[in-house]
């Protein structure tokens, strides 16, 4: 997932200038924006476990909360992480590669890994 979209996913806050203030910045706040507020679960790759648990947080609470993850491998994962995800989503599951490019598009759908 391209960084610019992932940053996008996080609450901000528009400042009086109509420049982004991300939640949790200490911007004058003016109107709070959440992108996507019916989202409730994402398929990716290519970002930080770390990363996720900030998402995570950061929507829950502003009140639109993720409710499942679905991510491909990508190392390195702190386990620590991961038992936090599993532990804060109704679903969070790793999916690991897999040789079987037509197994991937039946399993999960939409999307080709």
């Amino acid at each position: 997932m391209p960084w610019t979209f992932f940053k996008l996913l996080y609450p901000h806050w528009l400042t009086p200038s109509g420049s982004l203030g991300f939640f949790g910045t200490e911007h004058t706040r003016t109107t709070f924006f959440v992108s996507l507020p019916s989202l409730k679960g994402l398929f990716l790759s290519g970002v930080s476990t770390y990363d996720l648990t900030q998402l995570v947080v950061q929507r829950r609470d502003a009140g639109v909360p993720l409710r499942a993850i679905f991510m491909k491998r990508c190392p390195p994962m702190e386990l620590s992480d991961v038992e936090w995800l599993r532990d804060n989503l109704e679903e969070f599951e790793i999916i690991e590669d897999s040789d079987d490019d037509e197994a991937s598009e039946d399993e999960y759908g939409l999307f080709d890994w």
